[in-house]
């Protein structure tokens, strides 16, 4: 399962920051500087702060994203049914015996 996340805003793609780049925790829109855009060698989207020549790059494109799984609840609560069956059974037991 998971989840499958696509781009809702008009250019296409779903704008994530480079990590440790300078000012990228806000949104492209609301970056304060002014942002070019440009393609890597790869063919990858970028945008980059025009003001900054040494390194520009600050957001990298991509058309969507897919997040895994972490948890298997069904599975979860099946395993943890089984444990309480075994462990009601042992205290009515015990409590049956005193």
């Amino acid at each position: 399962m998971g989840a499958h996340i696509t781009p809702k805003n008009p250019s296409g793609f779903l704008w994530l920051p480079f990590r440790g780049a300078p000012g990228v925790d806000v949104w492209p829109r609301a970056y304060p500087g002014e942002l070019f855009r440009a393609r890597s060698k790869k063919g990858t989207p970028l945008l980059g702060d025009k003001a900054d020549k040494q390194n520009p790059w600050r957001y990298f494109g991509l058309a969507e994203v897919t997040i895994p799984q972490k948890f298997h609840l069904r599975k979860i609560i099946a395993d943890v049914a089984k444990e309480l069956r075994v462990y009601y059974r042992d205290h009515m037991k015990a409590m049956k015996a005193t």
